[in-house]
């Protein structure tokens, strides 16, 4: 499954060129023969390459050597901000901007920075296909088309769900770079504004008859019909835009009919069990290539996060070593019931075994995204590329949203997705509320990035509160493990506008039309 969405020559010169935020170079496409760069588009295999060049930016998330190996992968930063996991890492100044953001403390000068360019990056680059699209006269224009809107729809949702008040635009005309004289063209919009916008993009590429809801083998790794459908619901569920709730079920039901659950949740996330039949998406990573820790991060090769999460020693049978950062909490241990086989598949139980502990060590650590043999790389540092596939939507978040949008619309369902989903996981739950619902989400996403925006979208319903779960949620455990009371000290709390991140001080003295969120 690693051959997905290939790399032509063109394309990779495309793809694995260095983002700089004090220059557009990287932005400007080469015209390589006589031709307009329309007319060169219009030919099935050149436009190949510009699609495949708008994925490029996904593989960038984890590793930047060009921003001072800054590590910015949305699952990992989720995960930190959520009450399941701390920041870890050898001290509390390891990654500086990741342990300020575990402990509500982050800043202008600490905060993911390469993931706002690499998500703007990817957003310019899906324009670029849009634009090159008005003049292509292909058979598969309207698929390509709809393909495209629900990537860019992709890169909106991590800036929109981290930074709330983001610039938007939809044509390269108005990118927003440090590098224009007058800063940033495009309008800065609220939530609600960049919503309205992304919302309507969605809906016409789940509208286009030709564009497929699954890909044929061989294609996985391209957008579909029900990644856009399950873009749309975290959209919808996130803003709470109660007028779209029972078109967003419509969608879940969709999704669910066409992907079957895997009944080894263990499968899921090893190499085997890549896009498998409950995978709707993910990103393709694969165990070769040069990645190095200079500037060569931009080439196609594979993952730091197994490196990033695994623990510091390695766990016999179970993974290699890593650098123990996301240690998690004996909390979230303690959600599984007897006989749910999530609980080993999602958590290393090291306590007892290893004897290595790093920074707020719980010996409880990430089994999804474990550094393990069989996704080492075999060419370039080991560590930089492991090949395990991250996976962005599975079909079991397709039962969680209809159960909770069935809850919100009060329609008597939402006990049977749920029900459908317990039983193939094992484990005996009952209970259908927003709380119990939330809690079945705690229980399935551990390690995914999810939980911190499921709780922010139910906070204030049945009992939920951001607040209550948030705050404090750094000190669990205090005392117990290879962290002191004065590191424990350190930890902030949770408060309202912690919901976004504060903008990149960069991009804030390039634009002084460019506002700071508000409690920054």
């Amino acid at each position: 499954m690693k051959n997905n969405i290939k790399l032509s020559a063109m394309a990779l010169a495309l793809a694995t060129i260095g983002l700089s935020a004090c220059s557009e170079d990287f932005l400007d496409v080469e015209n390589p023969t006589q031709l307009t760069l329309e007319e060169y588009f219009s030919d099935p295999e050149k436009m190949e390459s510009s699609v495949t060049a708008a994925y490029a930016p996904l593989h960038w998330f984890d590793y930047n050597a060009h921003k001072d190996c800054s590590y910015a992968d949305p699952v990992l930063i989720a995960d930190i901000m959520s009450d399941q996991m701390f920041v870890g890492g050898s001290n509390s100044t390891d990654q500086p901007a990741l342990q300020k953001i575990g402990n509500w403390s982050a800043d202008a000068n600490n905060t993911p920075v390469s993931l706002w360019d690499d998500c703007y990056s990817g957003v310019k680059r899906c324009n670029d296909c849009l634009h090159y699209l008005e003049g292509y006269n292909g058979g598969n224009k309207n698929q390509l088309i709809a393909e495209i809107y629900t990537l860019r729809a992709y890169y909106y949702n991590i800036l929109w769900k981290f930074w709330g008040n983001i610039p938007y635009y939809e044509g390269n005309e108005e990118f927003p770079s440090p590098s224009i004289d007058n800063g940033y063209s495009a309008k800065q919009l609220s939530p609600s504004e960049s919503y309205a916008q992304i919302i309507k993009y969605l809906e016409l590429a789940i509208n286009e008859p030709t564009f497929p809801s699954t890909q044929k083998a061989g294609e996985e790794g391209h957008a579909t019909k029900a990644f856009a459908k399950m873009l749309y619901s975290d959209f919808v569920l996130y803003q709470k835009d109660k007028d779209r709730y029972s078109t967003a079920l419509g969608y879940m039901d969709d999704v669910i009919a066409e992907y079957p659950l895997e009944k080894d949740f263990a499968k899921i996330f090893t190499e085997a069990g890549e896009w498998c039949s409950e995978s709707i998406f993910e990103i393709n990573y694969v165990k070769v290539g040069t990645r190095d820790w200079n500037d060569n991060d931009r080439v196609a090769a594979g993952t730091v996060l197994p490196a990033f999460v695994g623990p510091a020693e390695a766990v016999e049978g179970k993974c290699s070593s890593g650098w123990g950062f996301t240690p998690i909490k004996e909390s979230v241990w303690d959600l599984f019931a007897n006989g749910d086989q999530r609980r080993d598949a999602s958590i290393i139980d090291a306590r007892g075994i290893a004897t290595s502990g790093r920074y707020q060590c719980t010996y409880l650590y990430n089994a999804k995204y474990a550094p393990r043999a069989e996704n080492l790389a075999s060419s370039g540092d080991p560590n930089l590329s492991y090949g395990n596939n991250r996976r962005v939507y599975r079909v079991a978040e397709a039962y969680i949203n209809a159960a909770e949008l069935s809850a919100k619309l009060g329609n008597g369902k939402a006990e049977g997705y749920l029900t459908t989903l317990r039983e193939a996981r094992g484990g005996s739950y009952t209970g259908s509320s927003i709380a119990d619902i939330v809690e079945e989400a705690a229980r399935e996403f551990v390690g995914e990035g999810k939980r911190f925006f499921i709780v922010l979208r139910n906070d204030g319903e049945n009992g939920v509160s951001a607040q209550n779960l948030f705050v404090g949620a750094a000190n669990d455990n205090s005392g117990k493990y290879n962290y002191t009371a004065e590191q424990m000290a350190q930890n902030g709390k949770f408060a309202e506008y912690n919901k976004y991140l504060p903008i990149p001080q960069e991009d804030l003295s390039a634009d002084q039309n460019l506002k700071q969120n508000p409690g920054y």
